[in-house]
């Protein structure tokens, strides 16, 4: 009986599970991911190519605001986009104000040189050559890629629209810019941390 019961001992003994040891080996990883903006509306679209300039189609302000600049008339325009970009989620951009725009006189035909400004301040008689800049459709955007995941990014967009012209009263500077065709550029500068 003795040995039956030592044998069954000795036999549990030998049976047991062994200890179950683990272990990790770690290997760190680091990597940096750029920022990156580039002009929205690209054609191809995302083209990384169009890079951060982008000139956008001239626009005649005459007919955008319906009707004849001169001393005793003006013209208020729509909002038009004067800047649209794209970046990486939670980059970013910082826009400068927009300078006054400096509209210079044709005078391929003939006449003397003449420039006067647009100015980001509001209409009146002695600054009838205004534009106001707003914002457009700024901010986190979440865009279907159509495999049931969404792309999230930064879209900051400047929209601007002008009055032009005088309103024929006394100390209507309207009056000191002569007759022709000005030509001009609207610029918006921006920049971000890479």
């Amino acid at each position: 009986m003795r040995n039956i019961a030592l044998l069954a001992l000795s036999m549990t003994v030998s049976t047991a599970a062994a200890a179950n040891v683990a272990g990790t080996q770690t290997t760190p990883l680091n990597m940096r991911v750029q920022n990156v903006c580039i002009t929205g509306y690209t054609s191809p679209e995302y083209n990384g190519a169009a890079g951060l300039s982008r000139t956008w189609s001239a626009v005649n302000l005459n007919t955008l605001g319906g009707g004849v600049v001169s001393a005793v008339r003006n013209v208020t325009t729509p909002a038009i986009r004067a800047l649209g970009v794209d970046c990486n989620h939670r980059t970013a951009l910082t826009i400068a104000p927009i300078a006054d725009i400096t509209m210079t006189r044709d005078t391929s035909g003939g006449g003397q040189p003449y420039t006067f400004q647009i100015k980001g301040a509001a209409w009146s008689p002695t600054n009838p050559w205004s534009m106001a800049v707003s914002n457009g459709a700024t901010g986190t955007m979440n865009r279907s890629m159509g495999n049931g995941n969404t792309m999230t990014y930064q879209y900051y967009e400047r929209l601007v629209s002008f009055k032009l012209g005088g309103a024929g009263s006394d100390l209507n500077t309207a009056w000191s810019v002569p007759g022709g065709n000005y030509t001009g550029n609207l610029v918006v500068s921006f920049n971000y941390d890479e």
